[in-house]
């Protein structure tokens, strides 16, 4: 068995066995385990077309189970089953690419960015030097933004940001945490070791005026960038969220004063290629376990011909 997804709909597709007769019957169950195990289809037909297609949700896993019947009785011919997740196909993640592009062309002006930093509870860096021997371990991404995002519960990596104030001034405080590990821009996002792509654009409810990029960036030639290449857009050097110049024989870095751009990063990385310091709380103080869902009722970042 095979299958295929978009946002909204998915197909599974078989073939029958050597042998096996031309029209048969099948049985389908389809168990959506997202938040609950919830048996959303248990349906017996003729198998004329080797296919069954559904209407499905957003950021949804569902596991499908088909059995091939005789046409009379119940001898069971074959078995299969898959899982299939619903996320933005390519297709739809370049319409909200165009989306991004355009809602960041109002406003052009781009602030430099020497250092791209991390910010979390205290005790999160202490685990980390005392556990893991100073590495920071990439784990899996949670499902912030569009349920539709290819990387929700997909791709591991590390959230760093890069913003500044209009100023070129740090931000001196965080809804993360009370200590900020800061890197030097080019060990992430020098592209002649780095592809950035775009996974996301979105803003959080209830009507949240900030909306966010997801930049994903991966090792050229990695597990991550092989699989980023199949499923996400790639940016080129100079594109509208983070802008890359080559000058006086090194590259600098610009960022969207518009959009709030969030760098994931794929790999691994040492505290010691970086600093430590304090910053000021706010809110929370921590992020949410597994994040906060986008605004589906935003004009801007959301698709409307495959509305969440």
């Amino acid at each position: 068995m095979s299958a295929t997804s978009n946002s909204t709909r998915c197909t599974v597709r078989w073939t029958l066995p050597v042998g096996a007769p031309l029209i048969n019957r099948y049985n389908i169950k389809i168990v959506q385990c997202e938040d609950s195990f919830k048996v959303i289809t248990d349906y017996t037909d003729l198998d004329l077309y080797q296919n069954y297609s559904w209407n499905a949700v957003m950021g949804q896993h569902y596991v499908v189970d088909c059995t091939l019947l005789t046409l009379f009785g119940d001898v069971v011919i074959a078995r299969g089953t898959c899982v299939v997740k619903t996320h933005f196909s390519k297709d739809e993640l370049i319409l909200l690419f165009v989306r991004a592009t355009l809602f960041s062309e109002k406003y052009t002006w781009k602030n430099r960015i020497d250092v791209v930093y991390r910010c979390k509870p205290r005790r999160y860096f202490q685990n980390i030097l005392s556990l893991d021997n100073g590495v920071m371990r990439t784990y899996c991404k949670d499902n912030n933004g569009h349920a539709g995002n290819p990387i929700n519960q997909s791709l591991n990596g590390l959230f760093f940001s890069g913003q500044v104030y209009n100023n070129g001034a740090t931000m001196n405080c965080s809804p993360f945490g009370d200590s900020r590990f800061t890197v030097p821009a080019h060990i992430m996002l020098d592209p002649r070791y780095i592809n950035l792509y775009f996974s996301d654009f979105y803003c959080l409810p209830p009507r949240s005026k900030t909306h966010y990029v997801t930049i994903v960036l991966c090792n050229k030639g990695s597990i991550s960038d092989r699989w980023c290449a199949e499923r996400l857009i790639l940016l080129p050097p100079d594109n509208n969220f983070l802008e890359i110049r080559w000058t006086k024989n090194r590259f600098e870095y610009y960022i969207s004063g518009k959009i709030w751009v969030e760098f994931y990063y794929t790999e691994d990385i040492h505290l010691n290629v970086g600093s430590l310091g304090t910053i000021l709380p706010m809110g929370r103080g921590s992020s949410r376990s597994n994040g906060i869902r986008n605004n589906h009722k935003c004009k801007t970042c959301n698709l409307q011909m495959y509305p969440n």
